[in-house]
C-alpha cells in the first residue's frame, strides 16, 4: 500500500516490556488473558495524516497501544466476513484489565 495505515499489531501477548538504552522502562502484563499491542516512534495522528511512508518520522518518543479486543479486517463488503469464532460482541459485556509496572536496570 502506498498510503501508510495501521500496522505492527502483535497478538496473543501475556506480557511485554519497553525500555530505553539504560534498561529503564515499563512492563505491561495481564495474568488472566492475552492482549494485543503495537509500539511505534510516531503517533496515531501522524499515521492518519501521512499520505506516503516518507511522511512518517520518529517523534523521539515511543507510543504504545494496548488492545484487549481486536476485530479482524473482514467486513463482508467485498468478500467473506470475519469467521464466527473470531468475533466478539459488546452486548456480551467486555472486560479487560492489565498492569503497567515501572522497571529499572538498577
Amino acid at each position: 500500500y502506498i498510503r501508510p495505515q495501521d500496522n505492527g499489531n502483535r497478538g496473543e501477548t501475556r506480557w511485554m516490556k519497553i525500555t530505553d538504552n539504560d534498561g529503564d522502562g515499563f512492563l505491561f502484563c495481564n495474568s488472566k488473558s492475552n492482549f494485543s499491542f503495537s509500539a511505534h516512534h510516531y503517533t496515531q495522528k501522524l499515521l492518519d495524516e501521512a499520505k506516503h511512508q516518507e511522511d512518517l518520522h520518529d517523534e523521539n518518543t515511543t507510543v504504545v497501544c494496548i488492545d484487549g479486543f481486536v476485530r479482524g479486517a473482514g467486513t463482508a463488503s467485498c468478500g467473506q466476513d470475519v469467521l464466527e469464532q473470531y468475533r466478539f460482541s459488546v452486548q456480551d459485556g467486555l472486560k479487560f484489565r492489565f498492569s503497567i509496572l515501572p522497571i529499572s536496570k538498577e
